[in-house]
C-alpha cells in the first residue's frame, strides 16, 4: 500500500475510531484507577469520532487533488492535541 492523500485519510480515521472507542468506553469503565474526569473522557471521545467520520468521508468522496481536505483534518488534529 503506498500513502496518498487517500490512504492518509484511511489511517486517520481508524486511529480516531481507536480513540473514539477508548475515551468514549475503555477508559470510562476504569476512570478511578486514571483520576480524569469521565465527562472530559466523553468530550474527547466526542471530538474523535467527528474527527474519524470526517476522514472517512474524505476517504470516500474527497477530491484529493485539493489539499484542502487534507489542511483541515491536520489542524483539527493539532488542536485536539493540544487541547488533550
Amino acid at each position: 500500500m503506498t500513502i496518498n492523500s487517500k490512504n492518509v485519510f484511511l489511517i486517520d480515521g481508524l486511529g480516531a475510531l481507536a480513540s473514539a472507542v477508548l475515551l468514549g468506553f475503555i477508559l470510562p469503565a476504569i476512570q478511578n484507577m486514571i483520576g480524569m474526569p469521565t465527562h472530559i473522557l466523553y468530550l474527547l471521545g466526542l471530538c474523535a469520532s467527528v474527527f474519524m467520520i470526517y476522514s472517512l468521508l474524505c476517504f470516500k468522496f474527497a477530491n484529493y487533488k485539493n489539499p484542502t481536505w487534507l489542511r483541515i483534518i491536520m489542524f483539527a488534529n493539532l488542536a485536539y492535541c493540544l487541547l488533550s
